[in-house]
């Protein structure tokens, strides 16, 4: 996120950081003070900031985690702050992508954010 706002609106690291905390500290989302204050397209803030070639490596998963979700009663839904082709890929990758009713990402949600 640093280096998208770095390079989008012309900041150096520091002055980055320090925009992308204040966002992350007012709204509770980065993307929501990008869209209000620098007509930011979200999508692009989305597809940008969520590509890791070596996501494989960095998801770690709990033993046990997909037996648990199973056992669990009632409907699991997923809500997440990401896109949701990143969503999909972190549960496909953890093997738990069969263990949810439903997938909300923030695109759904007209980029409305948790805890919004």
């Amino acid at each position: 996120m640093r280096d998208y706002i770095r390079r989008h609106l012309d900041l150096d690291e520091a002055q980055a950081t320090a925009l992308r905390m204040e966002y992350w500290k007012r709204y509770g989302a980065t993307l929501l003070g990008l869209m209000r204050h620098h007509d930011v397209d979200p999508r692009h803030f989305l597809d940008h900031t969520h590509q890791f070639h070596d996501l494989a490596s960095m998801v770690v998963v709990e033993r046990g985690l997909k037996a648990m979700l199973r056992r669990l009663p009632g409907r699991k839904i997923i809500f997440s702050n990401a896109p949701l082709r990143y969503t999909q890929a972190v549960l496909a990758i953890a093997g738990i992508d069969g263990c949810f009713d439903a997938v909300y990402s923030v695109e759904r949600l007209r980029f409305r954010p948790k805890p919004a």
